[in-house]
C-alpha cells in the first residue's frame, strides 16, 4: 500500500512536466502530483547563478510562440510589464573573417566575390529544380539543396547544422523546419549582391522578450509557482529511486511511496529504465529481436494524455482519456534544451523525431505546399 495515491503522476518539473501539471490543474479532474529531484523547477530549461551572481541558461535562452494557451501560460507566471525586457535579435556568423548578418543564406552579399558566384549558381540551380519537383524533400540534406543549391549548403548550412544538432542533415528529416530556417529568394539576394544591401531580420523571434530577473529559468519557476504547493515535491523529497510498474509504485529517497493510476515520465529514458532495474534493454547488439524501451511520453502545455510504464517497460500513451482532453486552442511545447544523450545509448534519433511540429501546423492552416508557410 502506497502512502500517497494519485490519477496521474509527473515526474520532471522541465517545461514538459510543468506543462502536462498546468494542463491538469486547468481541467480539474484526475488527482495528480510533479516531482523533481532539484529544488527549483526549470529541468534542464533552467539557469544556473554563480555566488558572484552571474547567470548561465543552461539550455534554449528564448521561447516564443504563436498559441494563445502557451502565452496566457507564461503571461499568468510573469504578468507584470517590469518582468520582461523587450529585445530586437541581432546576430551574425563569423565567416573567412566576415561578420555576415543572420540568415547568412539571405546575406550572401556580403561574401567575398567567388563564393557569391558560387551560392547563386546554386540558387538558381535549386530554384529550377522547384518548379518541376512534385514530392517533398526525403531528408533535411534533400532541403536545404532544394532550397538554397550547393553552394550555401558546402559553405554554412551543412557544416553549421551539424555543428548545431551534431547529426549529418542527411540523416534528420525535414518536417520540423517550420519556422526556423529561412528560405532563400532568388530574386530578392541577386538584388542585393548586385547593389551591395543587405537582407532585413528575418524570423519569428526577430523581436523577443526575456526575463528581467533569473534569466530563463525563471519562467519556469514563476510557472511552477501558479501550481498548488500540495502537489509539487521537489528536491529530496522528490528524488526517484525505484518505479514498480507492475505494482504502479514509485519510491523516493526519503522513503516515501507514491500510487498512481497513470504515469507520465520526462526524465532521462535511461535513468528511468534504471529506476526500473531494468538496463538490459540498453545492452541489447544491433540486430538483436529483443525490444528496446521506446521514447519518453512527451506532454505539451495544451495537453496531459494519459501514459502509463509497463511492466515491460515501454512508455505507451493514450490521448484519447476523455477526463485529461486537450483544450480547442492549438499549442506547442515550449521551447526546452537539446538533452545530450551518451552516443552509446539508441536514442539519437529519438530526439530528432520529436522536433515535428511544422507537420501539425500545416495541418492547421490546410497548406498542402512542402515549402515554409512563412515565406511569402
Amino acid at each position: 500500500m502506497a502512502d500517497i495515491n494519485v490519477d496521474v503522476l509527473v515526474i520532471g518539473a522541465g517545461p514538459t512536466g510543468l506543462g502536462a501539471a498546468k494542463r491538469l490543474n486547468h481541467i480539474n479532474g484526475p488527482s495528480w502530483m510533479i516531482v523533481d529531484s532539484n529544488e527549483k523547477a526549470g529541468g534542464l530549461a533552467s539557469t544556473d547563478v554563480t555566488p558572484e551572481g552571474f547567470l548561465y541558461d543552461v539550455g534554449g535562452h528564448v521561447i516564443f510562440s504563436h498559441y494563445k494557451y502557451f502565452d496566457d501560460c507564461i503571461e499568468e507566471a510573469l504578468p507584470k510589464e517590469d518582468d520582461w525586457f523587450d529585445h530586437e535579435r541581432v546576430s551574425y556568423v563569423r565567416y573567412k573573417g566576415l561578420w555576415v548578418p543572420y540568415p547568412f543564406q539571405n546575406n550572401i552579399s556580403m561574401l567575398p566575390k567567388e563564393d557569391q558566384v558560387k551560392c547563386i549558381d546554386g540558387l538558381i540551380d535549386s530554384a529550377l529544380e522547384c518548379r518541376v519537383a512534385n514530392t517533398k524533400p526525403k531528408n533535411f540534406d534533400e532541403w536545404i539543396m532544394r532550397m538554397t543549391g550547393a553552394g550555401v549548403a558546402d559553405i554554412f548550412m551543412r557544416p553549421y547544422n551539424y555543428k548545431v544538432w551534431a547529426v549529418p542533415t542527411t540523416k534528420m528529416q525535414a518536417e520540423w523546419l517550420g519556422e526556423r530556417v529561412a528560405a532563400p529568394d532568388v530574386k530578392t539576394v541577386v538584388k542585393n549582391v548586385i547593389l551591395g544591401k543587405v537582407a532585413g531580420n528575418w524570423g519569428p523571434n526577430n523581436t523577443f522578450r526575456f526575463p528581467a530577473r533569473d534569466g530563463t529559468g525563471g519562467i519556469w519557476i514563476a510557472v511552477s509557482n501558479t501550481l498548488p504547493e500540495d502537489k509539487k515535491r521537489y528536491g529530496k523529497q522528490g528524488e526517484v529511486t525505484k518505479v514498480d510498474a507492475d505494482k504502479k509504485v514509485v519510491t523516493f529517497s526519503d522513503g516515501t511511496t507514491i500510487g498512481y493510476g497513470s504515469l507520465i515520465n520526462t526524465m532521462a529514458v535511461d535513468q528511468l529504465a534504471e529506476k526500473m532495474g531494468n538496463m538490459s534493454w540498453f545492452s541489447s547488439p544491433r540486430g538483436s529481436t529483443t525490444p528496446r524501451p521506446m521514447s519518453l511520453v512527451s506532454v505539451s502545455a495544451a495537453s496531459a494524455p494519459s501514459a502509463s510504464v509497463t511492466s515491460a517497460g515501454f512508455t505507451s500513451l493514450r490521448t484519447t482519456a476523455p477526463s485529461i482532453a486537450p483544450p480547442s486552442s492549438p499549442t506547442t511545447r515550449p521551447t526546452t534544451s537539446r538533452r545530450r544523450t551518451p552516443s552509446s545509448l539508441p536514442y539519437t534519433r529519438l530526439m530528432a523525431a520529436r522536433l515535428t511540429p511544422a507537420k501539425r501546423r500545416r495541418a492547421r492552416t490546410g497548406r498542402s505546399c512542402w515549402r515554409c508557410p512563412s515565406r511569402q
